[in-house]
């Protein structure tokens, strides 16, 4: 089996950082396991991210992550999880470990609710309505919750937002991987590549979690951790970025984590 080429987005991020052109959060990247633990290894990566500086002993791998889920949220993780899920879990470690102070996390997305036409959606078809019940409980709790918001993010607002935290701010992102082309040699990593246009047809919908750390605006350019890719860091233009996160089926779900000040990580260096 050939071994996979370095990606040179990660060469390009740490370029780009050095010469001030760049800002990307020092968030390392964790493998997922399975085929539906995406969203709980970039969990991982975050909490990761957050500890390096408060609690460098609680690394967490996915397997442990996936133990802290269950604890945190009183069911097995098996079967993935939703964003809504995702964003209540983090709080939850956060408060676990006793730094719900070093960060702040929020929610942003454009329907606090399921919306039905994903039960029309292969995606979400399978299991639909027993998630539906687990997870209606937690968008009801989001509807006086003042971290989550109705809002529909641009790319210019997710790049103004890294640009102003300073390597001090991550997302995670829910994308259509299947629009989501990463920029480094062609199917050299491992990394998520475009196989569909935009708002195709027909096209099926593969929902995937990212971490986005990273922006370089001067090149229109989102660097981002990819939990299905060997790579250390990737990158996506602008464009194809916003097209992957707002196709139909992401909700365009997007959790906002900040490191405050006692926690904040460097921005990337070698």
């Amino acid at each position: 089996m050939p071994v996979p080429m370095a990606c040179t987005s990660d060469e390009e991020a740490h370029a780009l950082a050095k010469k001030d052109l760049a800002v990307v959060a020092s968030a390392a990247k964790v493998r997922q396991l399975g085929t539906d633990d995406c969203g709980l290894a970039c969990c991982a990566g975050v909490l990761n991210w957050l500890f390096s500086a408060a609690r460098p002993q609680d690394r967490l791998s996915v397997a442990g992550t996936v133990s802290l889920f269950e604890a945190c949220m009183g069911r097995a993780a098996d079967g993935g999880a939703w964003t809504v899920e995702l964003f209540f879990f983090l709080n939850a470690a956060l408060l676990r470990h006793r730094l719900a102070g070093h960060a702040t996390v929020r929610f942003t997305t454009v329907s606090l609710c399921v919306p039905e036409d994903h039960r029309q959606n292969s995606f979400y078809a399978n299991g639909f309505d027993e998630e539906l019940t687990r997870v209606t409980p937690l968008f009801q709790a989001l509807q006086t919750d003042r971290r989550a918001q109705v809002l529909r993010l641009s790319d210019a607002d997710l790049a103004a937002r890294l640009s102003k935290r300073r390597g001090a701010c991550v997302f995670v992102v829910l994308v259509d991987a299947a629009v989501l082309y990463c920029r480094c040699r062609p199917l050299a990593c491992g990394c998520t590549q475009k196989v569909k246009k935009p708002g195709s047809l027909g096209s099926p919908f593969a929902g995937h979690y990212v971490v986005l750390t990273g922006v370089c605006r001067e090149r229109s350019l989102f660097f981002y951790t990819d939990p299905a890719s060997v790579c250390p860091t990737c990158c996506a233009t602008f464009t194809n970025f916003n097209s992957a996160r707002c196709e139909k089926g992401t909700d365009q779900d997007v959790i906002e984590i900040v490191a405050k000040a006692a926690s904040q990580p460097e921005t990337l260096s070698e």
